[in-house]
């Protein structure tokens, strides 16, 4: 029996560009879908950003004192909370006590605004910084906001701590030591919506903490007293390098 040779078909040249159209509109479209769900989320943290800053002003004027720092805050809420010493300083004073962890002012910070509803979630000031306990879960997994309190009112950030022009404020950071909240130039877009755009100066500005100490890089440009003014966001970095801060 005579076996005959039976072509095998293969793709033509308009075949295999139309497969590889078709491939490269699938990931741009993944891409793009990304490029959404992070705008959608920079767009959440704005938001909680705003609704925080307003929850504190709402409080203040309706109890006369600050969220943690609210001297008859057990008389407004017996048995739930601690009462803080009422000197206009969100800090970590030591208010009360667990059997591991002793309770601060910034640790009952959003358990008085839930107390108060002004603010999703019920929290517990049990002096654990812990994510859904006394620290709010935000729309980027792991990110939170903490409550500080600096007196020296210098600068905006040198070394490792956060020296500004206001006392009370909100660091948006992400849990664990060494680690930062988001890129350069998600930063930067939240700073063009809530201020000017400048990571040093202005009611918004970020930390720039150095997250890697072989090539210092870092969230702006320069985290120097001289250039801070006027220095601006590193937004060539894609990773996570920020943390923002914005005072109440």
């Amino acid at each position: 029996m005579i076996k005959k040779n039976i072509p095998v078909a293969g793709f033509t040249l308009i075949e295999l560009s139309i497969v590889l159209l078709i491939i490269s509109l699938i990931a741009g479209g993944v891409a793009t879908g990304r490029s959404l769900i992070r705008s959608a989320k920079i767009v959440d943290v704005i938001d909680d950003i705003n609704q925080y800053q307003t929850a504190v002003k709402a409080f203040e004027l309706e109890y006369n004192g600050l969220p943690g720092d609210l001297l008859n805050a057990a008389e407004y809420w017996p048995g739930q909370t601690h009462s803080g010493n009422g000197d206009g300083d969100i800090g970590d004073s030591v208010i009360g006590n667990t059997e591991a962890y002793y309770i601060g002012e910034d640790s009952t910070f959003f358990e008085h605004l839930s107390l108060a509803n002004l603010t999703d979630g019920a929290y517990i000031g049990n002096g654990q910084w812990t994510i859904g306990t006394n620290l709010p879960k935000t729309s980027i997994e792991n990110n939170t906001f903490k409550p500080y309190f600096n007196s020296r009112k210098n600068l905006f950030l040198m070394g490792d701590k956060y020296d500004l022009t206001y006392n009370n404020f909100l660091v948006y950071e992400k849990t664990g030591d060494g680690d930062n909240a988001i890129s350069p130039n998600d930063a930067y877009r939240i700073d063009l919506k809530l201020d000017d755009g400048l990571p040093g100066v202005g009611n918004f500005t970020v930390s720039t903490r150095i997250v890697d100490k072989d090539t210092k890089e870092l969230c702006a440009k320069s985290h120097t007293s001289v250039d801070m003014p006027t220095t601006k966001y590193d937004i060539s970095h894609s990773q996570s390098k920020c943390d923002v801060v914005f005072p109440l």
